[in-house]
């Protein structure tokens, strides 16, 4: 129990910086979609492109994190050692991508098809060198229980940016005021800027990290960067592959769905899927917390069950949050502008194929806890194979719903796979009935909250759905929580 409890504390503080940014962050889609209509076509680009960094972080990244939580938990390994190579090797790879992006931005914007807007491309893949090179650092603080000061990082960084975007697109406009503070009766608003915003943000997060930073000498142990390479390479590849199953559709929609709403459709998803965002902050959250943990107890003989009740706990709190915004969405949908609410209806697809992806990311640490982590690489290539099929299928058909379902598809057969071979490989001991009992529960209550949210009055949805939240909350107080327990767990400090 101290570790499920060490892990619930953890998520709580990461999950309140991500509560907090995101909440904060949410504030950019009414910005967003209210200032630039889905007509316009302009939201696709923001789209597109934070599409496009999505996966090119997990390139520059190149798995350090995980691998620098396996090597720092090695007893033969010098953690100083450990923490200076990759932040070296990072820093230059991160470094000589900026150096590309800025000597060949003209290229890349043509190769695009934003050539007008050069300096916003190159400005958006700036800030994305500089949160690569972030993931480092902000990993050491997860890995020596900081929590507290990586959430202070981590809202400090979003609360600029949103402050920035509602100068920008609210209060410029009514002062007709440029971005320099001069009067400019001809102002008119420009996405572009939406990416110098984020370059501003990352650099000050950069700074924020200075600490973590300059303690890491500048050198690369060859040896070791020669086993860290051999272990993350497979984590590079799949993670590269679940992150097109998350981005593909977005980079690829322009040219799959040719029809005349094209620019018009990928920026009614693109605004939609930010509502879904609540299960990946979550998962999130969860990850930053739980990946430490279990490379810290590897040696444990309790850990394996320790991953069975974190699977379980997982999901019973993903489930939650999925009936709250279920319950919710009429509320929820104001966030958007209402030019974009005739996408909503997948965002109940998009927020299920997250929770998929959640509960793969926990079947996973099996192959990375015994070294075998070309097992993953072969998961997320073949589900990606199956994502890609469906949307080249699909999409010129049924247009963005075949996105939504392509990566619930994908996430599904990615999840199995890990879990069957895991049985074998390495088996974890799940409690598949208690779990099972709780997704058919929470199954039952989103079709009827879908039913409530179709054919009742907006009020009276949101009224019924509140009730139905009811049974859930009833099945999981009688079922697993020890009210015994909550009273001890809120006596002590929490060691952060």
């Amino acid at each position: 129990m101290a570790k499920i409890r060490t892990l619930f504390e953890h998520t709580l503080i990461y999950g309140l910086s991500s509560v907090a940014g995101k909440g904060i962050n949410y504030l950019l889609m009414p910005i967003h979609t209210y200032s630039i209509g889905a007509a316009t076509g302009q939201y696709s680009i923001v789209t597109r492109l934070y599409a496009a960094t999505a996966l090119l972080t997990l390139v520059l990244t190149f798995g350090m994190e995980t691998a620098m939580f396996r090597y720092l938990n090695k007893e033969d390994e010098d953690k100083q050692k450990v923490y200076s190579t990759i932040v070296t090797f990072i820093g230059l790879l991160s470094s000589a991508f900026a150096l590309f992006v800025v000597f060949f931005r003209n290229p890349i914007a043509d190769g695009l098809g934003y050539s007008d807007i050069t300096l916003g491309v190159m400005s958006i893949f700036l800030a994305m060198s500089l949160d690569a090179f972030q993931s480092i650092p902000l990993a050491y603080l997860r890995q020596n229980n900081r929590p507290l000061k990586y959430m202070s990082i981590y809202v400090g960084k979003i609360s600029i940016i949103v402050l920035l975007n509602f100068l920008y697109f609210i209060v410029f406009p009514k002062f007709q005021i440029n971005f320099l503070g001069i009067y400019s009766p001809e102002f008119e608003l420009n996405v572009v800027y939406v990416f110098y915003i984020n370059l501003i943000g990352s650099i000050v997060s950069t700074l924020l990290l200075y600490h973590e930073i300059s303690i890491a000498q500048f050198l690369i142990d060859k040896l070791l960067m020669k086993k860290l390479l051999r272990y993350s390479w497979p984590i590079v590849l799949l993670g590269i592959a679940g992150q097109i199953n998350k981005s593909a559709d977005k980079l690829l929609y322009p040219y799959l769905d040719t029809s005349a709403k094209s620019a018009v459709n990928l920026s009614i998803y693109g605004g939609v899927v930010k509502i879904a965002a609540i299960m990946t902050m979550l998962t999130q959250a969860f990850r930053n917390a739980y990946e430490p943990i279990v490379f810290g107890n590897v040696k444990d003989k309790n850990n394996k069950d320790y991953q069975a009740k974190a699977m379980k706990f997982y999901l019973i709190f993903m489930l939650l949050a999925f009936l709250s915004v279920m319950a919710f969405l009429n509320i929820l949908r104001y966030l958007l502008g209402g030019d974009y609410w005739e996408g909503l209806f997948v965002v109940p697809i998009v927020m299920a194929s997250e929770i998929i992806f959640g509960v793969y990311y926990n079947l996973s640490m099996w192959y990375k806890l015994i070294d075998q982590t070309y097992w993953g690489a072969w998961f997320s290539g073949f589900s990606c194979l199956i994502y890609l099929i469906i949307l080249v299928v699909f999409v010129p058909i049924y247009g963005y719903v075949a996105c939504a379902l392509a990566s619930l598809v994908a996430n599904t057969i990615t999840m199995s796979l890990s879990y069957f071979v895991g049985r074998i490989k390495n088996p974890i001991n799940y409690p598949i009935r208690d779990i099972l009992c709780y997704v058919i529960l929470a199954t039952i209550l989103a079709l009827a909250m879908l039913y409530s949210n179709k054919y009742l009055p907006a009020m009276v949805a949101i009224f019924v759905n509140t009730l139905l939240l009811i049974p859930f909350m009833f099945y999981l107080f009688k079922k697993d929580i020890d009210f015994s327990r909550i009273k001890a767990v809120y006596k002590k400090t929490p060691n952060i």
